[in-house]
C-alpha cells in the first residue's frame, strides 16, 4: 500500500481513499450479466467513509480478492506489490520453495564500475544452473566484499529477500542431505542489520500497527532457533552448543566475526592489497572500456594517467 500511496502523492490514508473514491466513481459495481439485462447495477462502493483502506495500511485487515482487483484495474502491478512484496520479500519469506531460485540473481560485473543492466546484464552467480552450495558462496563473498570493501553499494531490499530465498532453499536441502550452508543465515543478519535498509523498514511503519522490522526480524530469528533446535546437522555445521542456540540466532558475528569469514571464504585481503587491486581495475578499466572524452578529461588532473596506463599491468 505505501508504493500506491506514494504514486498517488497520498500522505495518509484518507487521502488515499478519495483518490480512490474519484477513480472509481464512474465503475459498476459488477458487470450485466446478459441472463438479467435489466438488473440494477451497484455503482463501485466509496471507501473514505468507511476507513477502508485504515485497516489495509495498518495490516489490521488483509485486502480481499475484490478489493486487489480493483486496484489492479488502477495499478496493473498491484498484484505484485500485495502477494510478493516489495523486491519479493513476502514471496522469500512465505512463497512456495519451487520458486525460489527465481528469486535468487546475484549478478557480478568484472570491472570496477556496474553498466546500465539492460546493456550489459552481467553475468549470474546465483541460479539453478549452479550448485546450491556454489550460488550461496558467489552471494556471500558479494556481500562481505560491499559491507567490508566497497562501501559505495549499499545492501538493499532485494538482497535481503535473495538471503531469506538462499536460506529457505537450505533447509530444504539439507532436509534431504547434510550440506554445508551456515552463510545462509550470516547473509541474513547481514541484511537485517544493514544501516541503509532500516530507512526502508521505517517508511513501511508510519501507518503500521505493528513494527514491520520487528515482525521480520521475530519470524527469521525464531527460524533459525528451530533450526538449531531439530536439525543436529545443521547445528554441527554452525558449531554452536544447545546453550548458545538463541545468542547465535540474534547474534551470529559474535561467534564468528565477519573478517574471519572473509578469511574461511578465502576473499580476505589487506588494506594496501586491496588499494592496489582496486587502482588496477580501476586503470584496466579505463583502459578498456572509457570513452576518449573520458580519459581526456582525466587527463587534465591527472597528467600521468597513460604512463599508469601503460604500467599497469606491474602493479602488485
Amino acid at each position: 500500500m505505501h508504493e500506491l500511496m506514494r504514486r498517488t502523492g497520498s500522505a495518509n490514508p484518507n487521502q488515499f481513499a478519495q483518490w480512490f473514491d474519484e477513480a472509481t466513481a464512474s465503475w459498476t459495481g459488477e458487470e450485466a450479466p446478459s441472463r438479467k439485462p435489466n438488473k440494477r447495477i451497484k455503482q463501485v462502493t466509496a471507501t473514505k467513509e468507511q476507513k477502508k483502506w485504515y485497516r489495509i495500511v495498518r495490516g489490521q485487515q488483509a485486502l480481499s480478492p475484490k478489493g486487489l482487483k480493483q486496484l489492479s484495474k488502477l495499478f496493473p502491478d498491484a498484484p505484485q506489490y500485495f502477494l510478493e512484496g516489495p523486491d519479493r520479500l513476502w514471496q522469500a519469506l512465505w512463497g512456495p520453495v519451487d520458486q525460489l531460485w527465481t528469486i535468487c540473481s546475484c549478478v557480478v560485473y568484472d570491472m570496477p564500475y556496474r553498466p546500465d543492466p539492460e546493456v550489459d546484464p552481467g553475468e549470474l552467480f546465483t541460479s539453478p544452473e549452479l550448485s546450491f552450495e556454489e550460488s550461496l558462496y558467489n552471494f556471500e563473498c558479494s556481500l562481505l566484499l560491499r559491507r567490508r570493501q566497497f562501501r559505495d553499494e549499499e545492501i538493499e531490499l532485494r538482497d535481503l529477500a535473495e538471503s531469506i530465498a538462499l536460506y529457505r532453499l537450505h533447509n530444504a536441502v539439507n532436509s534431504l542431505g547434510a550440506t554445508d550452508g551456515v552463510g545462509a543465515y550470516r547473509c541474513v543478519r547481514m541484511c537485517m542489520d544493514a544501516v541503509e535498509l532500516w530507512d526502508q523498514f521505517d517508511a513501511f511503519n508510519t501507518f503500521s500497527s505493528f513494527c514491520v522490522y520487528g515482525a521480520i526480524n521475530g519470524e527469521l530469528t525464531e527460524m533459525e532457533i528451530r533450526r538449531l533446535k531439530y536439525e543436529p546437522s545443521y547445528r554441527k555445521s554452525v558449531g554452536v552448543s544447545l546453550a548458545d542456540i538463541e545468542h547465535y540466532a540474534k547474534w551470529p558475528r559474535d561467534f564468528c566475526s565477519e573478517e574471519d569469514r572473509m578469511e574461511t571464504l578465502h576473499i580476505c585481503r589487506s588494506a594496501s592489497s586491496d588499494s592496489k587491486f582496486k587502482l588496477r581495475d580501476y586503470l584496466d578499466w579505463l583502459d578498456k572500456f572509457a570513452s576518449p572524452a573520458i580519459r581526456k578529461r582525466l587527463e587534465t588532473y591527472f597528467p600521468q594517467l597513460e604512463e599508469m596506463i601503460r604500467v599497469k599491468d606491474y602493479i602488485r
